[in-house]
């Protein structure tokens, strides 16, 4: 449903919403919704935007298994702008 309010399929735009959906499928546990919270908090829609908490979800979501968050936490470390608690986390090594 987030995606439907995110993009108006269906329904009237409307990024609150769809950030308050998305974010109620990630705590639900469906694992493709972290990608979603991550990207509203990257990119400042429904949310403020808040770069750090989009790592955050993506890390959440690549130990839950999503290949997307996966990839992008994979290219985040890749460029070099893995941070401390991301060290800390164990996802990744030292």
């Amino acid at each position: 449903m987030g995606c439907c309010y995110d993009f108006g399929y269906g329904v009237k735009e409307d990024e609150n919403k769809a950030f308050e959906l998305y974010l109620k499928s990630a705590e639900g546990g469906y694992k493709e919704a972290f990608k979603d919270v991550g990207d509203c908090y990257y990119d400042g829609r429904g949310i403020s935007k808040d770069e750090n908490e989009a790592i955050e979800w993506y890390l959440k979501g690549a130990e839950k298994g999503d290949i997307y968050c996966q990839y992008l936490v994979a290219n985040y470390y890749n460029d070099g702008n893995m941070s401390q608690k991301m060290k800390k986390s164990g996802f990744i090594g030292n």
